[in-house]
């Protein structure tokens, strides 16, 4: 499989992206047109298909932060999730950060185990953080 990372003109694929937010993530976890704007988004290509997206967003002090990281439900389990972590970090240190941070549901054991795999440590629990079904976030860092 040929995989790559191509930076989204966010203007141009708006429609695309709220697309598949939808497939991803719980509706009450879709981002508003208005947020993606404050992003800077990447596609995960395979085999030249948008399989995979995700947003950073820059935090004071050198912190880059993950807005959103997602994988389409029929191409999970194939290991592109590390990929993009991978990718994640490598985009991270050549950019000069020197900490990144993400979010998510504390439930998301997948996602949760996969930052730790990488050195990531949970650093913050936040209480009814996510909505619909309500649930804890968790906040994760790593130092670069």
């Amino acid at each position: 499989m040929e995989v790559a990372f191509q930076r989204v003109d966010v203007e141009a694929d708006l429609r695309r992206l709220r697309d598949f937010d939808r497939k991803v993530f719980p509706a009450a976890d879709v981002f508003p047109s208005s947020y993606w704007r404050e992003c800077d988004v990447y596609w995960l290509l395979a085999d030249g298909k948008r399989v995979g997206c995700c947003a950073f967003q820059e935090e004071p002090e050198g912190v880059l932060a993950v807005a959103t990281s997602g994988i389409l439900p029929s191409w999970q389990g194939l290991g592109l999730g590390r990929l993009m972590k991978s990718w994640q970090l490598a985009f991270a240190r050549r950019h000069g950060y020197r900490r990144i941070v993400t979010e998510c549901r504390a439930g998301n054991v997948r996602m949760i185990r996969l930052n730790e795999s990488f050195g990531f440590q949970i650093t913050q629990t936040l209480p009814a953080y996510y909505l619909e079904p309500e649930e804890a976030g968790v906040r994760m860092e790593l130092a670069l």
